[in-house]
């Protein structure tokens, strides 16, 4: 039987070279593996970073909607629809409502970003956060009924009336986002309120939040 230089049968030898090749493609396949579930991962943290805080920011002024300590009757929700929300409060207890970013509070979305409206320049709003696919506010009366009743499906072009607007109690906010990055080999998918199915190779993620607005 013919011998490498190494004492080697060509044989032996071939079978090597498979087993190397084996161990390599394994070892190659599990750093492929888990390089995918990180970055799976860190889609998913970063997601869920970004519309936990929105929310969050969100429902810290909503909550303060209609704050009014005088009782003059001029604060409250003054625009709700599906996709927008505006309302005021007296933040400096003064009884009048000033043109000022504390008193007259807007969200709505444009694009993927979500801005809140500033009155002192309408044009400049500011900027919340990147990277959202919806944006949709459910109303409730204080009996926890749907406002308008029953809820129109698919969910949209909702539009409250003076009178509606007056009965709300609560809100519920749906927010959805998507990564910053696509996440390789992989495409996701979430159906909004809307109907609409959504598909991405960016990480999808829904967020819903209730709010009860204290002041109203």
């Amino acid at each position: 039987m013919v011998r490498s230089q190494e004492g080697l049968t060509l044989v032996e030898l071939l079978i090597t070279l498979v087993l190397l090749s084996v161990i390599l493609t394994l070892a190659v396949n599990y750093f492929v593996n888990n390089a995918r579930s990180l970055r799976l991962e860190e889609a998913q943290a970063e997601v869920v970073r970004n519309l936990t805080g929105t929310a969050e920011y969100m429902a810290s002024l909503l909550r303060m909607a209609g704050y009014d300590p005088r009782q003059t009757g001029n604060f409250g929700i003054t625009e709700a629809t599906d996709t927008s929300l505006f309302f005021t409060l007296d933040a400096d207890s003064d009884g009048v409502l000033d043109s000022v970013q504390a008193e007259i509070v807007g969200f709505y979305r444009s694009g993927d970003t979500l801005y809140r409206f500033n009155p002192q320049d309408p044009q400049s709003p500011v900027l919340v956060t990147l990277f959202l696919d919806y944006l949709g506010f459910y109303y409730y009366d204080g009996d926890g009924r749907p406002i308008p009743s029953p809820l129109p499906s698919p969910y949209r072009n909702v539009v409250l009336s003076e009178a509606q607007r007056a009965q709300i109690r609560s809100v519920r906010i749906v927010l959805v986002g998507h990564s910053s990055r696509p996440v390789g080999g992989r495409r996701f998918s979430v159906t909004l309120p809307t109907g609409q199915e959504l598909q991405s190779t960016h990480f999808l993620y829904r967020l819903e939040k209730r709010v009860r607005l204290r002041n109203l």
